[in-house]
């Protein structure tokens, strides 16, 4: 299912989907027209006219695409399952392959694999974060061409959404956590939330320009933090 709003979300209507049996599993756009969808079975969507037709851009190996972000029209990455790791630097045209692996071992016949992606945040064509299971935070500075894992930054929980303002200023949540860095993530620290999210999680972070953060998460709960991300509140939804 696609829903699009043009009026701010005052109305929703439903677009035609290619992948009607697939769920769809995270959406990026650039600008009014031109966006992007990644869903099961490695399959990446494309619009270029505000989701009045959509397209397979691109399939691969049978895995879930978690999630993708573009920094401008051309550049952008997608991240699933096994560590599987997408870059295009020509708007979709072309997909390649950077990071994950999936197989057996000839040992015991388990499976080997990277580890589960769930969000993925560009910053520019050579900078970009993922987040992960069990506190997995890795970033690359050279557009992918290597991934850098950046241990003891964050708590080792399951990482399901990091977000940026595009000054410096990061968010990171999951699991009975959201944790902020006002340096560009060379360090980050625990947020407050009111009220406590100890046996709750959020799962889905985006930035409100300089106003801060939103975030959701379990029990449909929607949280708006301060313009550093330090410190959160549970919204009132009418």
């Amino acid at each position: 299912t696609i829903l699009h709003t043009e009026d701010g979300g005052e109305h929703w209507v439903q677009q035609e989907c290619p992948d009607k049996d697939f769920f769809l599993m995270g959406a990026a756009f650039v600008d009014a027209k031109r966006g992007w969808i990644v869903t099961e079975r490695t399959h990446i969507l494309h619009t270029e006219d505000g989701g009045k037709s959509w397209g397979v851009q691109f399939e691969d190996a049978d895995f879930v695409l978690k999630a993708v972000s573009f920094c401008d029209a051309n550049n952008g990455w997608a991240v699933g399952e096994y560590g599987y790791i997408y870059h295009t630097q020509d708007g979709g045209r072309s997909w390649e392959h950077q990071a994950g692996e999936f197989g057996f071992s000839d040992e015991t016949g388990e499976i080997v694999g990277g580890n589960l992606l769930f969000d993925v945040v560009a910053l520019s064509p050579s900078t970009a974060w993922v987040v992960g299971i069990d506190g997995y935070l890795a970033r690359t500075t050279d557009g992918g061409s290597t991934w850098e894992e950046i241990r003891d930054r964050v708590p080792k929980t399951h990482l399901f959404g990091i977000a940026s303002d595009g000054l410096g200023r990061f968010v990171i949540g999951g699991i009975a956590l959201l944790t902020s860095s006002v340096d560009g993530g060379k360090s980050f620290r625990i947020s407050t939330v009111e009220p406590p999210l100890t046996y709750g999680w959020v799962y889905g972070i985006g930035a409100r320009g300089r106003e801060g953060f939103v975030a959701v998460g379990k029990g449909g709960a929607i949280y708006l933090s301060d313009r550093e991300g330090s410190s959160w509140r549970l919204a009132e939804v009418e």
